[in-house]
């Protein structure tokens, strides 16, 4: 049995989805709307407040649909409601992590440390980041870290 198939979709306040007659499902939400054409095999009902994704047997194809299209949907809810987000979590000894004036700085054993912009509040992924130049060239532009260990002669 998919075991994540049978759990159900708890519906967020303020979302409301939809399933219309060709399988199609709509999630509405504060933060937009998303749409996703399920296999006609399947059969997504929505219930007080919660959305229940159906298989008709247990062949294997039927059962790997029944958990991707429910993982599928939970996700469209998610989005609608709270939206994508990224956390960064470092554990163990030795790490340091320093955010200055939006700049996130993680030492590296190279001559400067590594690090990227941080921009709080933003949505969607930066375009520009600072520590790509930093991580493979020098302040004078040599190569710098395991690019400079092989091209070093001896």
């Amino acid at each position: 049995m998919s075991r994540v198939g049978l759990l159900p979709v708890q519906l967020a306040e303020k979302v409301s989805v939809d399933v219309a007659k060709n399988n199609v499902v709509t999630v509405t939400g504060p933060k937009g709307e998303l749409t996703l054409q399920v296999d006609p095999d399947i059969r997504v009902s929505v219930d007080d407040g919660t959305v229940v994704v159906a298989r008709p047997t247990d062949q294997k194809r039927h059962k790997a649909m029944h958990g991707l299209y429910r993982s599928l949907i939970n996700g469209m809810v998610t989005g609608v409601s709270e939206g994508f987000r990224k956390e960064l979590e470092i554990i163990g000894v030795g790490f340091r992590a320093a955010v200055n004036n939006g700049v996130l700085e993680l030492p590296s054993d190279l001559l400067r440390p590594a690090g990227g912009d941080i921009d709080f509040g933003r949505r969607g992924p930066r375009k520009e980041h600072r520590y790509q130049d930093r991580w493979h060239r020098q302040a004078d532009g040599r190569p710098g870290g395991r690019e400079a260990a092989r091209t070093q002669t001896t």
